[in-house]
């Protein structure tokens, strides 16, 4: 590839976008989908560097530096910070996009779009049918099916996955080849195909012990465990929805690790995985956390 993406894993996929910027191909909208911490915002950034940059991404000049520090007056920046977009920002956004550029593009790089509120959405919507010239909008989401069809249908989208964990490994190895052996193939394995989360692991030794210490006792639940170790377990869980996001995420990356190997309880792990996805949607829909925990701790 001809430029340097600072992510792991997706080469097909940003090879993809190097061939649009090649072929004089760029798409006016693209909408990142997959799980969080596994790069699609990093890889919107990078892509509005090289857009931007006249220098081939060169890190260094005045447009480099002002994108990094998300203060470039024709690149504009949403990060999640937990509230829902709302129409005010998306009209002062919009009125942005419609001034003149400083430079090749005016881009509109928003994380986590399915936070937009529907009246965010449909302002949004009139401008993506008919875009101001040279202007790219990168969006990333986790939930994709959460986001209006009238948007859907109105961008490119890129699908990213996990990283394989050797993959993962391979690379931490090259950045970090002072580590440890071993403290490296245990953090692949924590970071459940995430390189967001490996990162965060490699330069926070408590996190790795928090992880650890919840990756053992989701292996014991399913292999020792009686329902009522794992009630009080999700009773002590169930006001920490940071817990209960980590508890479901390295559950469904234990069980999918068991499915690969092989084994004869491998119908009983689809359905776990399966009442792991009800739990979620359950969650999202505001139902009692404890609630929720329990009736999966009932089906493990």
């Amino acid at each position: 590839m001809k430029y340097k993406w600072r992510i792991i894993g997706h080469e097909r996929l940003v090879q993809s976008l190097e061939n649009d910027i090649a072929s004089n191909n760029v798409s006016h909208a693209y909408l990142f989908t997959g799980p969080e911490k596994v790069g699609k915002f990093t890889v919107a950034k990078t892509f509005a560097h090289i857009l931007q940059c006249e220098n081939d991404f060169c890190h260094t000049c005045k447009t480099c530096v002002q994108i990094d520090k998300n203060s470039h007056p024709d690149t504009i920046i949403f990060r999640d910070d937990g509230e829902s977009i709302k129409i005010g920002e998306m009209r002062e956004v919009i009125n942005r996009l419609n001034m003149s550029a400083q430079s090749k593009y005016k881009i509109f790089i928003a994380e986590n779009i399915e936070r937009m509120t529907d009246e965010a959405g449909n302002c949004l919507l009139k401008t993506l049918e008919e875009p101001p010239q040279n202007t790219v909008f990168l969006f990333t989401a986790i939930y994709s099916r959460r986001v209006l069809p009238t948007i859907l249908s109105r961008v490119r989208i890129l699908k990213f996955h996990h990283c394989p964990e050797e993959i993962l490994s391979k690379h931490l190895f090259e950045l970090y080849p002072n580590a440890d052996f071993d403290a490296i193939q245990q953090i692949s394995k924590f970071s459940l195909g995430k390189p967001g989360i490996a990162f965060d692991l490699m330069n926070d030794p408590q996190l790795v012990s928090y992880y650890k210490t919840l990756y053992n006792d989701l292996q014991r639940f399913l292999d020792h465990d009686g329902i009522f170790d794992r009630f009080v377990y999700v009773k002590e869980s169930a006001d920490n929805p940071r817990k209960i996001g980590d508890i479901l995420n390295i559950l469904s990356h234990i069980i999918r690790s068991r499915i690969l190997q092989g084994n004869d309880q491998t119908e009983k792990y689809l359905k776990i995985l399966d009442q792991i996805d009800y739990t979620n949607f359950l969650l999202k829909h505001n139902i009692n956390a404890k609630l929720a925990l329990e009736n999966l701790m009932l089906n493990i």
